[in-house]
């Protein structure tokens, strides 16, 4: 819910089973950081990986690996 909640996250879905986290956003490169901050506060631990590596900056969407 908390990942929603920053601004310009849209979409936001996590699927703990496959550690997988899908976002959409007009900035992803901005919304990635703003999650990976929130994320650190919560699971100090967790560590992100973006699945859209090789992408165009202009990706509007986003799939990332929760580790």
């Amino acid at each position: 819910k908390e990942i929603n909640k920053i601004d310009g996250v849209e979409n936001a879905k996590i699927d703990f089973v496959h550690s997988k986290l899908s976002f959409e956003s007009e900035d992803c490169d901005k919304a990635l950081t703003d999650i990976i901050n929130l994320t650190k506060q919560v699971e100090p631990d967790a560590k992100i990986e973006s699945k859209n590596k090789s992408q165009k900056r202009t990706i509007k969407k986003q799939t990332v690996k929760i580790l």
